[in-house]
């Protein structure tokens, strides 16, 4: 799959890095494991959000949550 050759490919550049991940099935956390363990270490912030949040439009909150992660001073070291 193309996420996981580009991880691959990129992870001695991928110091610091943030998953989101869009996903229509019920795989997803193991998804986010995976890329996490093809990159070598724990990602800034993760995020999941399942095709029934996105129809719903429920993943505002967990969305915020995921951006505020992202501003905070250890994101940015």
């Amino acid at each position: 799959p193309p996420v996981r050759s580009f991880l691959k490919q990129e992870r001695p550049s991928l110091k610091r890095v943030a998953l989101l991940l869009t996903h229509g099935g019920s795989a997803g956390e193991r998804s986010l494991r995976e890329m996490e363990s093809i990159i070598g270490h724990a990602p800034l912030a993760t995020l999941l959000v399942t095709e029934r949040e996105i129809k719903a439009q429920t993943f505002a909150a967990a969305l915020s949550t995921f951006a505020a992660r992202l501003r905070t001073p250890e994101a940015a070291a």
